[in-house]
């Protein structure tokens, strides 16, 4: 009976490390995939039309000639908060350098405007729920998740993509290359 019991421990560990091990596995494989989806080139020319929050449409056409920093967002989405602050010193910093930020809001706008005021935002925002959700999977965003950026140059291309939080540093190095790449002197 002992003997069996230790027969049954064993295999139920074995089991049970497989399962932790194959999990990690998945974990790793996951994160190299969606590594490689962060910061890539797209290529796809953007144009839509969106109201802001004061329900008049915004064409994207008007900010051609500007690196666009399009970013999906949401209120109740805790990375997109701690995200705000940076987005509003970066667009402070460096519009005088051709970027401008835009929000897309994929919430209710009575949900993004106190959001906007509670954190003084600097940049316009775009509302829309479905169609933020079509075009963020339109530029790479397959999974959904926000935050989601997109950095479009000059000529309405989209030139890379990133799922995920910026950290100031990331966000102030990658503003700084795309910017010089668009504005040489």
């Amino acid at each position: 009976m002992k003997g069996n019991l230790k027969l049954l421990l064993l295999v139920a560990l074995a089991s049970a490390l497989g399962m932790v091990a194959g999990f990690l596995v998945s974990q790793k494989v996951g994160e190299k995939q969606q590594s490689a989806g962060e910061q890539q080139i797209i290529n796809e020319s953007v144009d839509f039309t969106l109201p802001d929050t004061t329900d008049k449409q915004q064409s994207f056409s008007q900010w051609r000639g500007k690196l666009v920093l399009l970013n999906f967002w949401a209120p109740w989405c805790n990375p997109c908060r701690k995200e705000t602050p940076l987005l509003i010193k970066a667009q402070n910093s460096y519009a005088g350098q051709g970027l401008q930020i835009i929000g897309l809001a994929v919430d209710e706008k009575q949900h993004v405007v106190q959001f906007m005021q509670d954190f003084g935002i600097n940049y316009p925002v775009l509302l829309g729920v479905d169609e933020g959700i079509d075009l963020m999977e339109k530029l790479g965003n397959n999974m959904g998740a926000l935050p989601f950026s997109a950095f479009i140059d000059p000529q309405g291309k989209v030139i890379s993509s990133k799922l995920g939080e910026f950290t100031a540093d990331e966000l102030d190095n990658t503003l700084k290359k795309l910017l010089s790449a668009s504005n040489p002197r």
